[in-house]
């Protein structure tokens, strides 16, 4: 996977993302870091992305995944994910996921949420 990635992963995976995770189009856009222009052409063109934001693709894709195994269901794992969270200072955990930082914090209390570990 990881060589795909510096390959630059298919632009096609961006509306996947979105269908997995129930996020819109313009919040994924901002997340991987891509505008719209650019993502529209690239699509049109049949371009991949970048290396970064085939990362970012990865990423939200990993996290995503994680929350729907700890959570047993997609439904209440992207409700979590788009949810304020008091573990996260009131923050939003896909709108940390744009960090490497921001990500190591959401799966941290996914974690603690595995482990039945609540403050």
């Amino acid at each position: 996977m990881a060589e795909e990635i510096r390959q630059g992963l298919s632009v096609r995976t961006v509306p996947e993302l979105m269908s997995f995770l129930g996020i819109k189009e313009d919040r994924v856009l901002h997340i991987i870091g891509l505008n719209k222009r650019t993502y529209q052409r690239r699509k049109a063109e049949n371009r991949p992305l970048d290396p970064e934001q085939s990362d970012k693709v990865f990423r939200l894709a990993r996290i995503g995944s994680r929350a729907e195994e700890i959570f047993g269901d997609s439904e209440p794992a992207n409700a979590w994910l788009k949810a304020p969270n008091r573990a996260l200072g009131g923050q939003v955990p896909v709108d940390l996921l744009d960090t490497d930082a921001g990500a190591e914090a959401v799966e941290e209390v996914l974690t603690r949420i595995e482990y039945g570990v609540y403050s």
